[in-house]
């Protein structure tokens, strides 16, 4: 009811206010599956609390905070406009910081752990209990 009168105002600030949050994620997992595991992951792991990405991994956490923090001094919305937009002519470039941010940020923090895992196929009823639901 509050955006009856700015549907389309409304809707892409809700839009432009996720890729804010997607974007540098996106970068973070694109650079950990091509670059940094070499597109192998442990599937079993996945599914374990105590696996490789179980826990909560710092460096990750501040390479995603900071890719979001770039991005806000360049965001171009109607409730919010950074204060380098109005220099660039109105235009909105914080996803490109934040992608470009967050993928070599991530790339520098993992780059000591670079690694091609062994491809490990989850154990055979893990994956029947995963096609039946």
């Amino acid at each position: 009811m509050a955006g009856r009168t700015s549907f389309i105002s409304s809707y892409t600030d809700f839009i432009l206010f996720l890729t804010y949050f997607l974007v540098p994620w996106t970068a973070i997992n694109l650079v950990d599956f091509y670059v940094v595991r070499r597109e192998r992951y442990d599937i079993a792991a996945l599914f374990r609390a105590d696996g490789a990405y179980g826990a909560i991994v710092l460096r990750t956490m501040a390479t995603y905070l900071a890719g979001v923090a770039i991005e806000v001094p360049f965001m171009s919305t109607s409730f919010y406009t950074g204060p380098l937009v109005e220099p660039l002519g109105g235009a909105d470039i914080s996803w490109i910081l934040g992608l470009l941010t967050s993928a070599v940020l991530y790339y520098l923090a993992m780059r000591p752990h670079r690694f091609g895992a062994p491809v490990v196929e989850a154990p055979v009823e893990l994956l029947t209990t995963l096609d039946d639901s």
